[in-house]
């Protein structure tokens, strides 16, 4: 009888496997419950996401562009909400010669639109273009719930909703800034969840949904992503039947870029961001092409910022190739950790833990080719990988699922670590949104000349009558401030390059009632002068 006892009686360890294994199945119930109600868990997150944004602003400053990339999404979120796909170019357009700008043969933003139709949204629905941005990151919790619920139980697919909701809300770049990112995870995780609902007649129209908005958004590693799922609907034969389709939705996708470029390059297959790379010729964004500049730029400070995109450039391809495979590894890792948390990452190393099925392969595979095409871009950011990012949330909460409901020897175990891993997931996003809320940029580097040109703007806004600033740079300008709307002439304040006195004169002639004002751009002081 003694013996019995013994036997029965569990170590400290295993108690506490147990307690936690019992709590959790007790949470899950709950979650689980809540979750089947699809349609109502979907629109929970969205309401949920955009609630969360919205008591942030209580505190939170509202976003405002510092970074050239910001600037040129604007200048296409206002281009859009004009009507327009492309503004004419200026008749000074020399002074207005900028940073990502295509300024002739039209003035438009060389970015692909994508990330612009929300901004303009935002502007012509709500009245700021910010309101684009809350749109789309809440769109995206909501599309990681819908997908997750092909792939994962309902209360898996609700923990996924609200853990993207909550890693992308209050303080995170994506929310805080114009930059974007949110849109092409949004199409990764609509081409995800599309393609899991294999017998569903609508498959193919949402598949191509969300490749518009990857295409249109990040094309190189949107169009990894999109080639991934393709390949694998064109050898599943219970997908091969809507084929036909898949076909006609996408090429829907492609007359609508087609249409786009045309519009803006005037023709149809060359893309903005081509045509201002054949222009200006900047480093490729992909260390395996060559580089080149071009033979003259309109102002000298525009040349050396090429030349700094190409110092990167260079500096890769002087690696040794395993220096540089360990580099663009450890780079590509910081990022991920940095844009989503480093306990977001942990579940996919116990993916071979997990029962392994075709699932949860495909999601593996399509994760690693796409993070090899993200080890080729020269730089690196957050908004980069979302595509990668997106397959990998939803590979992470199938990974949990499958743990969760693990029947060895000691399934507690697994529960248990299940819940650890699902406890922490959670507990960094809120950790980080409630050191976002005071007001400080926990996951992005933000220029404090950012706020000077914000500052200068907003005091020369509040001068009555109509002005232009000219711009100069001292030697230590750190980004591009000469950036405008979609119609320059219309706005109270232009901002234009000093490109010397004579030259000067002449955009004082055309602006002939116009107060005129320099700003010598410089650290650590920026001057402004009035000019008579």
């Amino acid at each position: 009888m003694a013996a019995t006892v013994t036997q029965l009686r569990l170590p400290a360890e295993a108690a506490l496997l147990r307690r936690l294994a019992l709590i959790f199945d007790a949470v899950m119930a709950r979650v689980e419950a809540a979750g089947r109600h699809r349609v109502a868990a979907i629109a929970g997150v969205f309401i949920f996401s955009l609630l969360l944004r919205v008591a942030g602003a209580l505190v939170l400053p509202h976003p405002v562009a510092g970074v050239d990339d910001e600037f040129c999404n604007l200048l296409a979120g206002d281009t859009f909400a004009s009507g327009r796909l492309a503004n004419p170019q200026h008749p000074m357009w020399p002074f207005f010669e900028s940073l990502h700008v295509l300024v002739h043969p039209v003035y438009a933003s060389k970015y692909p639109p994508a990330q612009g139709v929300f901004l303009a949204l935002g502007q012509k629905v709500f009245g700021d273009p910010a309101a684009g941005v809350y749109l789309s990151v809440a769109l995206l919790g909501a599309a990681i719930c819908w997908a997750l619920q092909a792939w994962v139980s309902p209360g898996w697919a609700l923990l996924g909703g609200v853990f993207t909701a909550l890693t992308f809300g209050p303080g995170h770049y994506w929310t805080e800034t114009y930059w974007g990112g949110a849109v092409a995870a949004l199409g990764g995780a609509l081409l995800i969840g599309s393609f899991a609902r294999r017998s569903a007649r609508l498959w193919p129209a949402g598949f191509s949904l969300g490749a518009l908005f990857l295409l249109n958004s990040r094309p190189f590693e949107g169009g990894v992503l999109v080639a991934c799922f393709g390949v694998a609907a064109m050898i599943d034969p219970a997908r091969r039947r809507r084929l036909a389709s898949l076909l006609v939705c996408g090429g829907a996708v492609i007359a609508l870029m087609a249409l786009y470029n045309w519009r803006v390059t005037g023709h149809a297959w060359l893309m903005p961001y081509a045509l201002y790379q054949s222009e200006y010729g900047p480093a490729p964004t992909l260390w395996i092409l060559p580089a080149k500049l071009a033979p003259a730029y309109g102002y000298p400070d525009l040349e050396r910022v090429f030349r700094h995109f190409l110092g990167e450039w260079e500096m890769i391809r002087a690696w040794s190739w395993p220096r540089r495979t360990q580099m663009l590894l450890m780079r590509l890792v910081l990022v991920l950790a940095w844009g989503v948390g480093p306990c977001a990452l942990i579940p996919v190393l116990f993916a071979p833990l997990a029962r392994a099925s075709r699932q949860l392969k495909l999601l593996a595979a399509v994760a690693a080719v796409s993070a090899i095409a993200a080890l080729l871009d020269v730089s690196l950011f957050v908004h980069y990988v979302a595509p990668l990012i997106s397959v990998l949330i939803v590979l992470s909460f199938l990974v949990l699922c499958r743990l969760s409901r693990m029947r060895g020897t000691d399934p507690f175990a697994a529960k248990a670590i299940s819940a650890v891993l699902l406890t922490a997931m959670l507990a960094w996003p809120v950790i980080q949104m409630a050191r976002a809320l005071p007001g400080s940029d926990v996951t992005l580097y933000r220029p404090q000349s950012r706020m000077d040109r914000y500052n200068i703007e907003q005091q020369i806004t509040n001068t009555p009558g109509r002005h232009v600033i000219l711009v100069r740079y001292g030697r230590n300008r750190d980004f591009e401030w000469v950036y405008n709307g979609a119609t320059i002439d219309a706005q109270r304040v232009i901002w234009a390059h000093d490109l010397g006195d004579d030259r000067d004169r002449a955009l004082m002639n055309y602006y002939p009632g116009r107060r005129f004002w320099r700003v010598l751009v410089d650290t650590p002081r920026t001057t402004v002068t009035p000019l008579r």
